[in-house]
C-alpha cells in the first residue's frame, strides 16, 4: 500500500482557502483506517469479511452482469442537479445581499447545510441503487456490494462530523476576505470559493459510487 494518501481536491481547497494546518501524515492506509475503528467496529468488520469469504467459497459461478450505462446516467444526472442547486443558491444569496446592502455569512451557512442534506440523501440513494445492480451480477461484485454496505454503516457517523466542519471552516474564509484591505469585490470572490468547495465536496461524497460503477464496468469488460 502507499505510505501517503494523495490529498483530495476538497482538502487542497480547504487548506488553500482557509490556511488551515496541513497534516503531513506518514501513516499508511491500514494505520489511518485503524483510527476510524473502535473495538466494536473492528469485530464487526472482521465478521463481515469472514461472511464474504464464506459466500465466495460457496458461490463461484458467475452471474449475469448489468452494463453500467444506467448507473453512469444516474450519476451524471445527480451531479448536474446538485451543481445547478449550488449555482442557484449562490446567485440567490448574492442577489438578496446586494439588495439589502448587508453581506453576512449566515445565509451561506444555512444554504450550505441544506445542500449537504440534499447531497447526503441523493448520494446514499444512488449508492444503494448501484449496490443493488452489483448484487444481481457475479460473485466478486456481490461481495463488493456487501463490503461497501458494511463500510458505509461503520463510517457514517465519523463522516458526518467531518462534513459538518466544512461550513464552519468556510466562515474563516469569509472573515479573511471581509477583513482584507482594498478588496471591494470580496463578496464575489467568496461566493466563487463557496461554490468551489461545495462542488469538491460533491465529488468527494460520490467517490464510493464511482468506485462501484468502475468495478461494474471492469467486470463487464472481462466477460466473454
Amino acid at each position: 500500500m502507499r505510505r501517503n494518501f494523495s490529498r483530495s481536491k476538497l482538502v487542497r481547497l480547504l487548506i488553500d482557502l482557509t490556511h488551515i494546518q496541513a497534516d503531513d501524515n506518514k501513516q499508511d492506509v491500514a494505520e489511518r483506517l485503524s483510527q476510524w475503528l473502535d473495538a466494536f467496529s473492528t469485530v464487526r468488520l472482521d465478521g463481515a469479511l469472514q461472511s464474504i469469504k464464506a459466500f465466495a467459497a460457496q458461490n463461484r459461478a458467475g452471474g449475469c452482469i448489468t452494463p453500467p450505462t444506467e448507473a453512469n446516467h444516474a450519476l451524471a444526472q445527480l451531479k448536474a442537479k446538485v451543481t445547478n442547486s449550488i449555482t442557484a443558491g449562490a446567485t440567490l444569496i448574492a442577489a438578496r445581499q446586494s439588495q439589502s446592502g448587508e453581506v453576512d455569512y449566515a445565509p451561506y451557512y444555512q444554504r450550505y447545510q441544506e445542500l449537504q442534506r440534499s447531497m447526503e440523501s441523493q448520494v446514499a440513494a444512488l449508492r444503494n441503487q448501484v449496490r443493488q445492480a452489483l448484487t444481481q451480477s457475479t460473485s466478486p461484485l456481490i461481495q463488493l456490494a456487501a463490503l461497501d454496505s458494511t463500510l458505509e454503516q461503520m463510517f457514517s457517523a465519523r463522516e458526518q462530523k467531518l462534513w459538518a466542519s466544512i461550513p464552519v471552516l468556510l466562515e474563516k474564509r469569509f472573515e479573511q476576505l471581509r477583513g482584507a484591505p482594498q478588496q471591494d469585490n470580496w463578496p464575489t470572490v467568496f461566493s466563487r470559493d463557496w461554490q468551489a468547495i461545495l462542488l469538491a465536496e460533491l465529488d468527494e461524497r460520490l467517490q464510493p459510487v464511482v468506485g462501484l460503477i468502475e468495478a461494474l464496468a471492469s467486470e463487464t469488460s472481462t466477460q466473454p
